[in-house]
């Protein structure tokens, strides 16, 4: 079953205080990270030069829109144990939650890919990917995603109708057809999942590689690798360091949502998962939408983004423009991509 509303039965009064709490304390720490991560990018053009950062903006969006249109109400039926907000509103509820799920890995996945290609072409990456060709994605996979997550929770058409009676009135709940929940299963998590796991490990590997050499070159004062036009500088190491950071992030956000879709295609065979196990994987997926920006952090740009707009500094930039052009795996001087 999905959109199961579990009510906090069995919990002592404390208890569900605490729940409560701590769901609500999730929902404004989305809300407000991921709108600082949001405001960096567009009050610090520095956060724009690569095109690639604006997946890092669709991610943060992405999570924000999770925050506002989601989390608060599966706080409201977590708490209340009932959908108190009508049939039309728990489609669109359910439609919303699919659809940024979905939009989560699949941004993560452009993202590992962008990552592929930079660490695997470097002298090619600027004609490879342009701002254009990304907004085309972006737009893209939107579109798919509402359409996907709307016709299908909006017209019913993936309801196992032989359980209807399984679900209690008022509910927002529902069970999966079979076929469709073992198909979602493998297009929209296990494949994309394994997209990003791969080409992350091969980036993380390329990565660690040229860390190690940067680091041997800076501690023998090496301004120069012939052969390899690797510059030994500190801005070097920083962009590789960001890098594994943000191979990183996209393993820890497929280990975070797998619970959740494991969970959904083990219900669909046997229709045996307890919705309380339901609920709380669902949840570890959400806690993803605050974990992202903070692991943002490990970028220096978004650090150092960060501090300046909570001290209230709007009009510096985060790092000079010399600062932005060198691509570390290839050792080169590189333009901004242009469309």
């Amino acid at each position: 079953m999905e959109g199961n509303a579990t009510e906090l039965t069995g919990f002592t009064d404390e208890a569900k205080a605490g729940v409560g709490l701590v769901t609500v304390a999730l929902a404004i720490l989305t809300v407000a990270l991921n709108s600082l991560a949001i405001v960096s990018f567009v009050v610090f053009s520095s956060l724009r030069d690569k095109s690639s950062d604006f997946l890092i903006l669709n991610l943060a969006v992405t999570d924000l829109l999770l925050g506002l249109l989601v989390l608060p109400f599966s706080i409201a039926r977590k708490m209340q144990g009932e959908w108190y907000f009508g049939s039309v509103t728990c489609k669109l509820w359910r439609s919303f939650d699919v659809c940024l799920c979905l939009q989560t890995l699949w941004t993560a996945m452009f993202i590992s890919v962008d990552k592929y290609v930079y660490t695997s072409h470097p002298q090619r990456y600027t004609v490879i990917v342009t701002t254009m060709r990304l907004r085309i994605i972006i737009v893209s996979s939107w579109c798919v995603a509402v359409a996907f997550s709307f016709i299908l929770n909006m017209t019913d058409i993936a309801i196992d109708r032989t359980s209807v009676t399984l679900v209690p009135p008022d509910s927002c709940m529902y069970v999966l057809d079979s076929r469709y929940a073992v198909s979602a299963f493998f297009v929209n998590f296990a494949c994309p999942s394994l997209v990003i796991l791969g080409t992350s490990y091969h980036t993380f590997r390329a990565v660690n590689q040229q860390h190690r050499q940067v680091e041997a070159l800076m501690s023998n004062n090496a301004l120069h690798v012939r052969g390899q036009g690797i510059q030994a500088d500190s801005h070097q190491l920083s962009e590789v360091k960001s890098i594994k950071a943000l191979s990183v992030l996209l393993t820890i956000l497929v280990v975070m949502w797998s619970p959740r879709f494991v969970v959904l295609f083990v219900d669909a065979v046997c229709y045996c998962v307890h919705p309380v196990l339901l609920e709380t994987c669902t949840w570890i997926g959400y806690c993803n939408s605050v974990v992202n920006p903070m692991l943002y952090a490990f970028n220096d740009r978004y650090r150092k983004a960060y501090r300046k707009l909570l001290h209230c500094d709007f009009h510096s930039e985060v790092l000079d423009d010399s600062d932005q052009h060198m691509n570390p795996i290839a050792g080169v001087s590189r333009p901004n991509p242009k469309p």
